[in-house]
């Protein structure tokens, strides 16, 4: 089941990779940040005038506080490590500019209201929404954050703000309400733009009602892509059928640690969530747990086995609104949460367990997948 998953969300996570950024693409933005943020500052002080500012004076908050914002990157960057690639060939997954905000957004709204800040930030906000948003605008467009065609190496969003948040605060520039105020505000105008409805339950209950069904139906009209590879599709639908009721037991634990996911009636707003970011926050988790067990090789003969099987299972599940729609969401706590959840989930009900895995790994070779056969015997859960 282990490598099951892994090779789906592996086969997921592929398709999302791009090219890392060479540095000479990012280090202009890194080299001359200074001058950049006062550049696309002058470019949106029509913002600033437009509501009866002093731009010369804004100018000034925003320069008196650029050396300290230099030295918060630079020692994100001594953190990160190598995040551009000196040569092209290197790939990386795609990362999506929105969790990073949801992420900064999350850390940054718990230090507003220990702070007694909500209703000053509400101000704010109204106040600077066009200047902060032209500002943020520029800066992307200057390569800060990558392109539309490569991307940098990152740790997980959380990682990135909390290093962020340890560097700005070691350099003075997260010690003072005002700058607190200014950069919440930004995110909120970023993240505010990413908002949908939440899902209502009456929309996703029948999917969780028949979770077992729904996946024995999926399966099922993707049998094809079993026999096609000489796999006995009733062999291997018996191995997903003796998993089901722990798969059940899982899903209805993590479902309780959650909480209302979805909304009794129309009206609320949540984040939208990029199914991706969560498909990569579960493969680095799985990713260390199949090296840990000797497995990295194994999975993926698997994956080049099995994708189109996988593929089309995970497709099926998707339209029948089991993680909500395009059209709405899903109240759900951050990527890395709800992996671990449903790790310690899978591991209480016994489904991620070393003699479930191997039990499970085992029948697949028995339904005509000998390429696990060696793994088998190496797999260890801890």
């Amino acid at each position: 089941m282990l490598l099951l998953i892994f090779s789906s969300l592996l086969l997921s996570v592929s398709s999302q990779m791009v090219p890392q950024c060479p540095c000479s693409l990012v280090e202009p933005c890194y080299s001359n940040g200074a001058d950049y943020i006062t550049q696309c500052a002058d470019r949106c002080q029509n913002h600033f005038t437009s509501l009866g500012l002093s731009y010369p004076a804004a100018r000034k908050c925003i320069l008196d506080k650029i050396p300290a914002m230099t030295d918060t990157v630079e020692c994100a960057r001594k953190n990160f490590g190598e995040v551009c690639a000196a040569r092209p060939g290197p790939m990386v997954p795609k990362r999506y500019a929105e969790t990073m905000q949801l992420a900064a957004f999350r850390e940054l709204n718990e230090m507003i209201f220990q702070s007694g800040l909500a209703g000053e930030m509400g101000v704010l906000s109204k106040v600077a929404k066009k200047a902060l948003g032209c500002i943020t605008k520029c800066m992307k467009q200057r390569g800060c954050a990558g392109s539309k065609t490569c991307g940098l190496a990152l740790p997980s969003d959380n990682q990135v703000v909390r290093t962020f948040k340890g560097c700005a605060q070691s350099r003075g520039l997260l010690t003072t309400p005002a700058m607190l105020l200014l950069i919440f505000s930004s995110l909120l105008l970023s993240v505010s733009s990413q908002m949908i409805p939440q899902c209502t339950c009456a929309e996703i209950g029948p999917c969780y009602d028949n979770i077992a069904d729904t996946l024995t139906q999926c399966a099922d009209r993707c049998q094809n892509h079993f026999t096609s590879l000489g796999v006995s599709y009733p062999v291997a639908r018996q191995c997903i059928l003796d998993k089901l009721p722990g798969f059940a037991s899982t899903l209805q634990c993590a479902k309780s640690n959650f909480g209302d996911v979805c909304a009794a009636s129309a009206g609320p707003m949540v984040p939208k969530r990029y199914a991706e970011t969560l498909q990569l926050a579960a493969f680095r988790e799985l990713s260390g747990m199949l090296n840990q067990s000797v497995l990295g090789g194994e999975a993926a003969a698997l994956g080049r086995v099995v994708r189109k099987a996988v593929g089309c299972i995970s497709k099926c599940v998707r339209t029948r609104g089991c993680s909500g729609t395009k059209s709405c969401g899903l109240s759900l706590p951050s990527d890395n949460q709800i992996v671990s959840t449903f790790k310690t989930c899978a591991t209480s009900s016994g489904l991620l367990t070393t003699s479930s895995v191997q039990t499970m790994c085992g029948c697949l070779v028995n339904a005509g997948i000998p390429q696990l056969a060696d793994a088998c015997p190496k797999i260890s859960i801890n």
